[in-house]
């Protein structure tokens, strides 16, 4: 729904009633960072084969140092937080913005950031959502920190492997 920059979030339940908003939003991350990962390993693959050794500009011999593409780390990171929300315009009569006030959002943005400490878990899930989709995903608790809004108290946050329906990632399978 919104793009700064270099991310962006998404929220599930909040324009469009969704009963099983965790399971819908987890379901988004997994397909996203599975998706757009796999195709940057592909890509980095093809890079290699095509690219050369660059040269020292010294000794025009080949470097030993790989080349800043081939050592960029490439990898696309999600968070999935769930919670209460306020949800709809905010603003005055000439400035209205579509919002969403919720300490998921800083929750969210914190799991994100955390990602890149824990090789291989491009999707850390937090606090409420852990519980909302036990049954429905194969996840591994990767630590206990503090995140916002916390309130000093560490919270468990994991990382999410792959679905455990036979459908594979399809909210709708889980409807009852």
């Amino acid at each position: 729904e919104t793009f700064m920059g270099d991310h962006f979030w998404v929220s599930f339940n909040a324009t469009t009633l969704c009963s099983s908003h965790a399971v819908a939003a987890t379901c988004f991350a997994l397909e996203i960072t599975t998706l757009l990962n796999n195709a940057a390993i592909q890509n980095m693959k093809h890079i290699k084969k095509e690219d050369t050794q660059p040269m020292d500009a010294a000794s025009e011999a080949p470097s030993s140092q790989p080349s800043a593409f081939k050592a960029a780390p490439c990898g696309v990171t999600c968070g999935v937080s769930s919670g209460r929300a306020f949800v709809g315009p905010l603003g005055t009569d000439s400035i209205r913005r579509h919002t969403i006030l919720s300490q998921a959002m800083p929750e969210v943005a914190a799991l994100e950031r955390q990602s890149i400490r824990y090789p291989n878990c491009g999707l850390l899930v937090g606090g409420d959502t852990i519980p909302a989709i036990e049954g429905y995903f194969q996840y591994l608790l990767v630590d206990a920190t503090l995140l916002p809004g916390s309130g000093g108290k560490r919270r468990r946050i994991a990382t999410v492997k792959g679905a455990m329906c036979a459908e594979g990632c399809n909210p709708d399978a889980y409807e009852a």
